[in-house]
């Protein structure tokens, strides 16, 4: 029986809250698939997980600022190739990224966030459409979102429009 210690522990831990898979994370550290499940299915390792999992819900809006900054920024970038930048725009940011090799390296990362984006929402062009999309076309009343997820926007609706979202005067204080 292998048993799970220190930075491996943290790094499963983390892992798990990231949805990464049993098996990807067994591959990753050198232990069995069968140890990380018999280790993540103890009551106080559920609890860790759940706490790293509240960590990165926290950081989502951040996240999701960052990653619409960067899509913005390799846009800007495809633009100055196709020339439709003034010279002094593209100047700016020939200078930012320090040439155009390191430009075109970040356009090439920023297309695998929009990518990895596109997947998450169920939108990236697949042979396959997602089960997300599939349930909500179909109506399907199961969860189809991760219900931590489901919490932070249901908590960030209550702030935006207070208790009843649908009413329209809710969160409308100019009036």
């Amino acid at each position: 029986m292998t048993k799970i210690k220190g930075g491996v522990k943290k790094e499963v831990v983390q892992g798990l809250a990231s949805g990464k898979s049993q098996l990807a994370l067994s591959k990753r550290t050198g232990v069995s698939q069968q140890a990380i499940s018999r280790f993540a299915n103890k009551s106080e390792i559920k609890s860790l997980i759940e706490r790293e999992t509240g960590k990165l819900y926290q950081k989502l809006p951040d996240m999701i600022e960052e990653i619409n900054r960067d899509i913005e920024t390799s846009y800007r970038i495809s633009k100055s190739v196709a020339g439709e930048l003034t010279k002094e725009e593209t100047k700016e940011l020939t200078e930012r990224f320090e040439g155009i090799n390191s430009m075109l390296k970040f356009k090439e990362s920023i297309y695998k966030v929009k990518s990895d984006v596109l997947k998450a929402l169920g939108v990236y062009p697949s042979q396959s459409p997602s089960i997300f999309v599939q349930n909500v076309f179909s109506d399907n009343k199961a969860a189809i979102i991760d219900p931590g997820v489901q919490r932070m926007i249901g908590a960030h609706v209550k702030e935006l429009f207070g208790d009843n979202p649908l009413d329209e005067n809710s969160g409308n204080e100019n009036e």
